[in-house]
């Protein structure tokens, strides 16, 4: 077999014959070759991040002085009775909404502010 014949015949092999044949070479002849890195191939993985689709709307506190126009809030958006309400608003944090939309949420979070208060939309 000359030159050309073998190039022929060692491209017809596929990678993984290729490294074995390589491997019983330096087997046979006794070749040892220095230690090169081994460079794994790197995948990068995407990440497809959902943003999600429904918000609660979570009162987590107040000034003192907005006390009033907190408790007018959770009677308007929860529906609350006023004594219902006056104890919602001692007992925060308290969910105002669930499951809303991200325009709902914003605007109920933006009330919340308007009368004096902090919400967390989560």
């Amino acid at each position: 077999m000359n030159k050309e014949e073998l190039i022929t015949a060692l491209d017809s092999m596929t990678a993984p014959d290729l490294g074995l044949l390589i491997g019983d070479l330096k087997d046979k002849w006794q070749i040892e070759t220095p230690e090169m890195p081994q460079f794994e191939q790197q995948q990068q993985v995407v990440e497809t991040v959902e943003e999600p689709t429904e918000f609660d709307v979570i009162l987590t506190s107040f000034e003192t002085a907005k006390k009033v126009p907190i408790i007018k809030l959770l009677r308007e958006v929860l529906g609350l009775a006023l004594s219902d309400a006056k104890e919602a608003s001692t007992n925060l944090p308290k969910t105002l909404g669930e499951a809303l939309s991200k325009e709902d949420a914003e605007a109920l979070a933006a009330k919340v502010k308007e009368a004096g208060g902090e919400a967390e939309i989560k």
